[in-house]
């Protein structure tokens, strides 16, 4: 009697180690699938880079606040800190804020016509990939029209996804756009919003 009352207790004692390895397992695929499903739509990367920014914004959020007009002080305000001079001549001052430590912003001030060129520095990664090409010859066939494609009729065309601002000058806006098989495509946007060129590879 007392033999049969251990073995019991042995198998109960290895139904709990049996049911609490399961659960461990169980618990550490959730986590690595939610981390994995995050960094494949690019929406972790920035997360990640707004928490560790050392200015006011991540480097997305902030170029979304710039615009070519805007003098070095009035940049350094919405970054939150000051920028540094990189390169001078006659004609151009470069000035660059590193955000984080693999991202960043630079703009080329020209002297001539008091406007800058803006360009944001980012990991591919921070960038969603689910974009979809398959309407690609409708763009380009539409951006050849007079009333071409405003902004957000492209982002309808590519899938919904909002493009990321990778440059923006005095004449123009340009956004990237990437997809899950490792395509990528730009578009560049006049002031009207209207798209005057797109390129890509795909």
């Amino acid at each position: 009697m007392e033999e049969k009352t251990s073995v019991k207790k042995k198998n109960s004692k290895n139904s709990i180690i049996i049911i609490t390895l399961v659960a461990v397992l169980a618990a550490a695929g959730v986590i690595y699938f939610m981390n994995n499903n995050s960094n494949n739509n690019g929406s972790n990367p920035e997360e990640t880079s707004e928490k560790s920014s050392k200015g006011k914004c991540s480097v997305l959020k902030c170029m979304e606040k710039l615009n070519a007009e805007m003098t070095v002080e009035e940049i350094n305000e919405v970054i939150g800190f000051e920028g540094t001079k990189k390169n001078e001549t006659d004609s151009y001052v470069v000035y660059e804020w590193d955000i984080t430590d693999d991202t960043g912003i630079n703009a080329q001030f020209h002297t001539k016509y008091n406007t800058a060129t803006i360009s944001a520095n980012y990991p591919s990664s921070m960038i969603k990939k689910t974009a979809d090409f398959s309407k690609w010859k409708d763009i380009q066939a539409k951006i050849k029209t007079k009333e071409s494609l405003k902004y957000d009729e492209f982002v309808e065309m590519v899938g919904g996804v909002e493009g990321v601002i990778k440059q923006i000058t005095n004449s123009s806006t340009s956004y990237s756009w990437e997809n899950a098989d490792g395509g990528y495509l730009t578009g560049y946007f006049n002031k009207d919003n209207k798209c005057t060129m797109a390129t890509g590879r795909f």
